[in-house]
């Protein structure tokens, strides 16, 4: 046993103790991950690829087939009642997800060896435009800024147009702690004054391994522990009713749990990516709305100094040092919005 599942199981071990009601099988199915889960590397195999590719070429399909039949979001799918009610509760401040599953004429996608996860993530972001919450997914220099924990650094790569490459570094601690570096390919296509998609792909991702020492390095990728190998993300934004839905669809492909376990343990890995799509709409949404906040605030302070400061005032009152910050202020802000 490594030392990560020593003292895993030590603290698993006391929690167990202090808590004598907890239900067996959740106990059963903690010990069983924590076996499951050591520094034994997995193998990402052609036929999971190829698995996950098949999955994700059919959930595009899906997801444009309801685009062209106005059914822009999740929540649009909904029976009349059922969507009202859940446009209700976003209006009200709740993130609904809901778990997925895309077939192939009606059946199950085999996935060798490998598991698919899918998720799909709604937030209402109230008092901000789709301007603004285009500019603040596209804030990728700062999104460490705002999703922390599971964000812990996010680099602009480079930039064409529509079309960015983006770095990010993942972090998750469930048992284990995870550490990932990731590149994204992601393009952004604005349907009308009202409708934003984007669709993210991760490129690479490649594990760390003693992360923040001096030994730290990366684990071959496709050759690592296998908490994730693949990752999609299907973005959505629709502004209405004084403010902005946004939706984030993700297909991800992890390693498999050995057989026996499935029943067991599956309901406790699965969580793992629905817990990080809920933090992320939840910080996407505090964040959208701060910087459209401070957006809204240097624009108004910038009109209230542009008028204070009129065109030709330079040459009759050259010797006022505050007309001259004043100036200056109105410019740098004008520049800023």
């Amino acid at each position: 046993m490594t030392a990560v599942q020593t003292d895993t199981t030590k603290s698993l071990m006391v929690d167990f103790v202090r808590k004598p009601m907890i239900m067996p099988a959740v106990a059963a199915a903690t010990f069983a991950l924590v076996s499951f889960t050591p520094a034994q590397a997995a193998e990402l195999s052609q036929a999971a690829v190829d698995g996950f590719n098949r999955y994700a070429q059919l959930t595009e399909e899906r997801i444009n087939d309801q685009t062209r039949r106005g059914q822009f979001l999740w929540v649009d799918t909904l029976a009349a009642g059922q969507r009202d009610a859940a446009y209700a509760r976003l209006r009200q401040g709740e993130v609904l997800e809901e778990k997925l599953e895309t077939r192939d004429n009606g059946r199950t996608i085999e996935m060798p060896d490998s598991m698919i996860h899918h998720w799909v993530s709604v937030v209402f972001v109230s008092g901000v435009n789709l301007g603004g919450v285009k500019a603040f997914l596209q804030e990728y220099d700062n999104q460490y800024r705002y999703y922390r924990p599971d964000i812990v650094r996010s680099k602009l790569l480079s930039r064409q147009g529509d079309d960015f490459k983006i770095y990010l570094r993942m972090y998750k601690k469930k048992v284990v702690t995870v550490v990932l570096n990731t590149n994204h390919d992601v393009h952004y296509k604005q349907l009308d004054a009202k409708h934003l998609i984007s669709t993210s792909y991760a490129t690479r991702i490649a594990e760390v391994e003693n992360p923040g020492t001096p030994k730290e390095h990366e684990l071959p990728v496709g050759n690592d522990r296998g908490f994730l190998w693949r990752l999609n993300s299907y973005w959505r934004a629709e502004e209405k009713d004084g403010g902005v839905y946004v939706q984030c669809e993700a297909v991800t492909l992890t390693r498999d749990i050995p057989l026996g376990l499935k029943w067991l343990v599956g309901p406790f890995v699965n969580s793992a990516p629905k817990e990080f799509l809920y933090n992320m709409m939840t910080n996407l949404r505090a964040g959208a709305k701060t910087t459209a906040a401070r957006s809204t605030g240097a624009a108004s302070t910038s009109k209230k100094l542009s008028a204070f400061v009129q065109p030709g005032q330079a040459s009759q009152q050259p010797w006022s040092l505050s007309w001259q910050v004043a100036r200056i202020t109105a410019s740098t802000l004008q520049a800023l919005t």
